[in-house]
C-alpha cells in the first residue's frame, strides 16, 4: 500500500517556489495559505485505469530546464546526496504507508501549524491524520517502499559533480538508482519481443588475440626439452643448432597455415575451442617468461613445461584431430596452473569454460571466431550472460542489426525491468528521466505501452507507482490531463505547474501546433520563405507555394498574395 501522495516545494531554487504536486488518485493533499496540511479521500475516476500492474502513473512535462529533473531528485535521491542538491531546499513529501498511516519527509515540519509539537523539527516521521491534525503515533510500518530513480543516460553533470550516497538513514525508504547487465539486456530484447525485425542476432567473439610469434604455438605442439638452450638468446629460448630445422616448423605453425588446415573444419565450434585455448595457453606462457627476469629461471620455467608435455606421451602434430589437441592443451593449462600457483597467471576454470561452450549447439558456433546467436538464441541466456560477464577477459559482445535508438530503447527497459524485479514483494515507486529522449518518435509513442507490459509480465505481489518526465508531445496522449503536471516558465520568469488542456488520445497535430511544444507545427526554413512571401521579399513566391505540399494552407497564401495585390 505505500504511495507517494503529495510533493510540496517552497523553494528549491530561484525557478521552483510555491508549487504543489498531487501524485494520488484516492486522496487530495495541501499546504493551504494558512500553513496548514489538508488530506482528504475522494472518489478514484480512473482505478483500474493503468491494468493489474500499476497503481499510479503521472507525467511531468516541460521544456529543457524548468525543473523537472529537480523535481525527480527530490523524489529520488536519498536524504543524504539530497541535502547536498538542495542544501537550503524547502519542501516535503508525503506517503501512505497503511490506511491511516502516513510518513513526512522534508525540511518545513516546523512550518506546519496542525502539526503536534513532538513532531517540529524531525525531517522524517511516521503520523496519523485525524480530526484535521498531523498527530504522532507509535504505529511501526509493515512494510517498506523501494525507490528506483533511473536518470537520463545522456544528464552527466550533475554525478561527475555530486555523489550519490548509498546509505540511508531512513529505514522506511530504500533509494536505488539501477542501472542493468548484460544479462539483464539479453532478457528485454529475447522475452519482451520489443522488436519484430527477425535479422538482429547477438553475437560474441574471441576477443584475446594470437601472438604474431609462430614458436609460441611450435613450443606448445612440437618442441621437448631437449630442443632448447640455456645459453641461447632468442626469445624462446629454442636451441640454435638446428636453426633451419625451426624455421621450417615456425612455417608449419604460423597462423596462416593452420587456419588453411582447419577453418574448413565442418564443426566450428571445435575449432573455436582449440583456438580459445591456444590462446589462453600462449597468454598464459608469454606471462610467465616476462615474469622471470633472468635466463635460468626462464629456462627451468620452460624446460618443467616440456617435461610434462613429454609425460603425457602424446604426438601432438598437424595430423593430430582436434578434439585430441583440445584435451592436451586442458592438460597443459591444468598442468601450469598447478605448478605455478604462487606465479600471479591469468588462470581461469578451464574445465568449467569447456563445459559451458558445450551447452551451446554447433548450429551457433557461426565461424571459429564467432558465437551468433538469432532470436532462439533465447533458451541459453545463461550461457551468453556467463560468456560475457564472467570471461570478459577472453570474449567481446556486439548487437547484430540493431540501431543506437534501439540499444537505448533496450538499456532502458532492461534497467526497468530489473529494478522492478528486485523490488517483486514491495511497495514500488518508479522515477524516470526522460527515457524517450533519443528515441525514434514510433517507439516514442509505443514507450508507455511497452512499459505497461513489461510491468505486467513480471507478475508483482504489489503494484508500482510511475512518475515520468518528458518534453515529447508522442508521450502525452497515453495520459488523462488530470495526471499530467505541465511546467511553463511565466512572465517573471519562474515556473509555474499545473495540468493542462490537452491530454489522453488528443490529437498529434493539434498538441505539435501548442506552442509550448513548438513555435510552429512547420519547420524554421519554411516558416521564414512563407513569411518573406507574405512580406513580399521572394521574387520567385510563384515557385515556392507551388512547392506547399499543404492546400488548404496553399489556397490560403494564395488568396493573400491576391489579395495584396489587388
Amino acid at each position: 500500500m505505500g504511495k507517494l501522495l503529495f510533493l510540496f516545494i517552497k523553494s528549491v531554487n530561484r525557478k521552483l517556489t510555491n508549487q504543489e504536486l498531487n501524485f494520488s488518485e484516492e486522496f487530495d493533499v495541501h499546504f493551504n495559505k494558512e500553513n496548514t496540511l489538508v488530506i482528504k479521500e475522494k472518489s478514484n475516476r480512473l482505478k483500474g485505469f493503468w491494468g493489474d500492474g500499476v497503481y499510479n502513473f503521472n507525467l511531468l512535462l516541460g521544456k529543457n530546464g524548468v525543473g523537472k529533473t529537480s523535481i525527480l531528485d527530490l523524489l529520488g535521491l536519498n536524504n543524504k546526496t539530497r541535502g547536498l542538491h538542495f542544501n537550503r531546499g524547502k519542501y516535503f513529501k508525503i506517503y501512505q504507508i497503511q490506511d491511516n498511516l502516513f510518513y513526512y519527509s522534508g525540511t518545513m515540519s516546523n512550518q506546519i501549524k496542525n502539526i503536534d509539537e513532538n513532531l517540529k523539527k524531525k525531517n522524517n516521521f511516521l503520523f496519523k491524520f485525524e480530526d484535521g491534525f498531523v498527530k504522532e503515533t507509535n504505529t511501526r510500518a509493515q512494510n517498506q517502499i523501494h525507490i528506483h530513480y533511473i536518470r537520463n543516460a545522456i544528464n552527466f553533470s550533475w554525478s561527475s559533480t555530486k555523489k550519490i550516497f548509498r546509505k540511508n538513514d531512513d529505514t522506511l525508504i530504500r533509494y536505488s538508482y539501477p542501472t542493468s547487465k548484460f544479462k539483464d539486456v539479453l532478457n528485454a530484447y529475447y522475452k519482451f519481443g520489443l522488436f519484430e525485425n527477425q535479422n538482429r542476432a547477438i553475437k560474441i567473439e574471441q576477443k584475446i588475440t594470437y601472438s604474431n610469434n609462430s614458436r609460441y604455438l611450435s613450443y606448445i605442439y612440437n618442441f621437448n626439452s631437449k630442443d632448447i638452450s640455456r645459453d641461447s638468446n632468442n626469445f624462446l629460448f629454442l636451441d640454435d643448432k638446428s636453426n633451419e630445422l625451426n624455421n621450417l616448423i615456425y612455417k608449419e605453425y604460423s597462423r596462416i597455415n593452420q587456419n588453411s588446415i582447419y577453418e574448413n573444419h565442418t564443426n566450428h565450434k571445435s575449432y573455436f575451442i582449440l583456438r580459445l585455448l591456444e590462446k589462453i595457453l600462449i597468454k598464459q606462457l608469454s606471462t610467465l617468461i616476462s615474469l622471470e627476469r633472468n635466463k635460468d629461471s626462464k629456462f627451468n620455467v620452460l624446460f618443467n613445461i616440456l617435461e610434462s608435455k613429454q609425460m603425457n606421451d602424446e604426438i601432438i602434430d598437424n595430423e593430430t584431430s582436434i578434439e585430441t589437441k583440445i584435451n592436451y592443451l586442458i592438460y597443459m593449462m591444468n598442468f601450469m596452473s598447478f605448478s605455478f600457483k604462487e606465479i600471479n597467471l591469468p588462470i581461469i576454470e578451464i574445465d568449467n569454460l569447456i563445459e559451458l561452450l558445450d551447452k551451446i549447439p554447433d548450429k551457433f558456433f557461426y565461424s571459429y571466431n564467432e558465437i551468433v546467436f538469432p532470436q532462439e538464441g533465447n533458451y541459453h541466456l545463461d550461457e551468453i550472460s556467463i560468456l560475457i560477464e564472467e570471461y570478459t577477459n577472453y570474449f567481446k559482445t556486439s548487437f547484430v542489426n540493431f540501431s543506437d535508438g534501439e540499444l537505448v530503447y533496450l538499456n532502458v527497459f532492461s534497467t526497468i525491468a530489473k529494478a522492478i524485479e528486485d523490488s517483486y514483494a514491495h511497495d514500488t515507486i518508479l522515477l524516470l528521466d526522460e527515457p524517450d529522449i533519443n528515441l525514434h518518435p514510433e517507439w516514442a509513442r509505443r514507450f508507455i505501452h511497452d512499459l505497461i507490459r513489461i510491468i505486467q509480465t513480471k507478475y508483482l505481489s504489489k503494484k508500482v507507482q510511475i512518475i515520468i518526465s518528458s518534453h515529447s508531445p508522442f508521450i502525452v496522449t497515453d495520459f488523462p490531463k488530470e495526471n499530467i503536471y505541465l511546467i511553463k516558465t511565466n512572465k517573471k520568469s519562474t515556473n509555474e505547474i499545473s495540468n493542462p488542456e490537452f491530454g489522453f488520445a488528443a490529437n498529434f497535430y493539434d498538441l505539435i501546433s501548442d506552442t509550448f511544444f513548438m513555435e510552429s507545427p512547420i519547420g524554421e526554413f519554411a516558416l521564414q520563405k512563407i513569411q518573406n512571401i507574405k512580406n513580399s521579399k521572394v521574387t520567385n513566391s510563384n515557385q515556392v507555394i507551388d512547392t506547399i505540399d499543404d492546400q488548404l494552407l496553399k489556397r490560403l497564401i494564395i488568396e493573400e498574395n491576391i489579395n495584396d495585390k489587388n
